[in-house]
């Protein structure tokens, strides 16, 4: 039996992709944490709600840690996107500016 301690958290996991894992859209979701675990439920706004009304359709039930390992992954991914968005950005101005002052030769 494995345990899920700190240092197993912190070991690079194999991913065996099963064939056709099915990539699924949801547009809201809804977090509930309690001592023990951590639940996460996916779905996506009813139409004509105003956003206030979300149809179910998948939850997940983490353990504490596995959700700490969760928060960590996202936030250094999503911190990662967001430094190669602002690449990409500043990038896209330096062409639009360099475009500007080849007009005015």
């Amino acid at each position: 039996m494995i345990e899920n301690n700190e240092n197993n958290l912190r070991k690079p996991i194999e991913i065996i992709e099963e064939n056709n894992v099915p990539y699924i859209y949801y547009d809201m979701l809804n977090v509930v944490a309690g001592a023990s675990e951590v639940v996460l439920e996916f779905g996506n706004s009813v139409r004509n709600s105003g956003g206030n009304s979300m149809r179910l359709s998948h939850r997940a039930v983490l353990s504490v840690p596995a959700a700490f390992k969760l928060q960590q992954g996202l936030s250094q991914t999503l911190q990662m996107l967001q430094a190669k968005l602002h690449e990409l950005q500043q990038e896209a101005l330096k062409k639009q500016n360099a475009g500007k002052s080849g007009d005015n030769a």
